[in-house]
């Protein structure tokens, strides 16, 4: 699957509206989901949340440019970070308990795994790893940042 003309914008509003609608909002009852504008404003997103709730904030961390680009053939490999923070009390729908955030960042790998997005190249969003959540001052979140590769072609 080749990908198809796109914006960093519309992945990340398409990735928010699909991890809210399909994963978060299925699994959870107190949940928020949003799209940050960089690193710092995700940090304010998930540090605020909702008592007893799943906070996500989705951003567009970084890009570079796919072999060597010529004009129309502007492709694109980007980092997209999902930062995930379970609230202390978090719990599922069914009543199930969650004592942490990495229950849920495990489900939603595999959540992501399952998706398939015809505006990547290849189709899918390719898992790149994940590390704590530390906050500008020092402070570590029950939480995670997921990072995935995004390839796609910049509309020129």
């Amino acid at each position: 699957m080749s990908a198809k003309n796109t914006t960093a914008t519309a992945i990340i509003e398409a990735l928010a509206g699909a991890v809210r609608v399909d994963w978060a909002n299925a699994k959870l009852a107190k949940t928020t989901v949003d799209v940050a504008q960089d690193a710092q404003h995700a940090c304010d997103l998930l540090t605020a949340g909702m008592p007893n709730g799943l906070a996500v904030a989705i951003f567009y961390l970084s890009d570079g440019p796919v072999g060597s680009q010529t004009i129309g053939n502007a492709m694109i490999d980007a980092t997209i970070r999902v930062g995930i923070v379970a609230k202390r009390g978090l719990e599922l729908r069914d009543g199930a308990k969650i004592t942490g955030a990495l229950p849920l960042t495990d489900d939603f790998k595999a959540w992501m795994g399952r998706q398939v997005v015809p505006s990547l190249n290849g189709g899918k969003f390719k898992y790149a790893g994940m590390s704590p959540i530390v906050t500008p001052q020092g402070s570590v979140l029950s939480g995670y940042y997921l990072n995935y590769r995004a390839i796609y072609a910049q509309g020129v």
